[in-house]
């Protein structure tokens, strides 16, 4: 018999469980638009997996983990691999990244390419979270009492996520700050003081930490990008533009120099923490 003095806590659980599932779906979103884009397609490819992985976890789980495991402890790993998927996938999203931008083409080939590349990074995680509910309704005793209780496990879950938009609708003054280091005033001027062309992939970002040992720049400086013809590319046309990587500039400057820049971004990254809050 199903102990119902753990039914409140289980609720709170689902609760927080909701809220955390809405975060991980803004966060994953947001960094997969990074990489395939947002347009209206890639955004029907994200939400189509997201939904699609939670449908078909709901649907596995009876034939994937047999009844005679505790219901609770499945949740419990449910929730435990859905947070180590979280982990991965902010450690592993560079790699789809250059993944996606050497392989990517344009057309059905692309489109499908997009739906592997959503398929790899959201399957996994929805996956898990699809079978939440169906694990611990396992656990409740199969009586009108226990049913209404499976009721209340999803209206918790639906109104954990719904909670997130609520308090971010309701407190204004919660604020974020996004800081493009690179970009940034002080980090530019100190920048321009060692070469006239920091630019994206050139010395401005090659630093003491950042090489592979035994691996030998170019010496001379790479012609500037037709950032005209880059921003109308197909993902072929920005490879073939873009060659190494390179923008433009210089390959390499002595590391006191590239040290004083990212001291310079250090500090203000520091002062921003530390001043720029209302």
């Amino acid at each position: 018999m199903t102990s119902r003095r753990f039914l409140p806590a289980l609720l709170l659980l689902f609760i927080g469980s909701g809220c955390a599932a809405l975060i991980y779906e803004i966060v994953w979103f947001q960094l997969l638009q990074l990489v395939i884009g947002s347009s209206a397609i890639s955004l029907g490819v994200l939400l189509g997996t997201f939904m699609g992985g939670m449908c078909l976890g709901s649907f596995v789980l009876s034939s994937v983990v047999p009844a005679r495991h505790h219901p609770l402890r499945v949740y419990a790993g449910l929730e435990l691999g859905i947070a180590l998927i979280g982990l991965l996938v902010l450690v592993g999203m560079p790699l789809v990244s250059g993944i996606y931008t050497s392989w990517a083409g344009s057309g059905v080939a692309g489109l499908l390419f997009r739906g592997v590349i959503a398929s790899v990074c959201l399957l996994p995680p929805t996956l898990l979270m699809g079978a939440t509910l169906p694990a611990i309704s396992r656990w409740v005793e199969a009586t009108p009492e226990g049913v209404s209780w499976l009721g209340f496990f999803y209206g918790g879950n639906i109104a954990g996520g719904s909670l997130v938009r609520e308090w971010a609708a309701a407190h204004p003054e919660a604020q974020a700050i996004f800081h493009s280091w690179w970009s940034s005033e002080r980090v530019v001027a100190a920048a321009k003081e060692v070469d006239p062309e920091p630019s994206h992939a050139n010395w401005f970002e090659n630093f003491p930490w950042t090489r592979l040992e035994g691996v030998e720049l170019p010496q001379a400086r790479k012609p500037p990008l037709d950032e005209a013809a880059y921003r109308v590319a197909s993902p072929e046309g920005v490879r073939e533009l873009l060659g190494d990587g390179v923008f433009a500039g210089a390959y390499e400057q002595p590391d006191e120099q590239v040290e004083a820049v990212w001291r310079a971004g250090v500090d203000e990254v520091r002062e921003l923490l530390e001043n720029a809050w209302r």
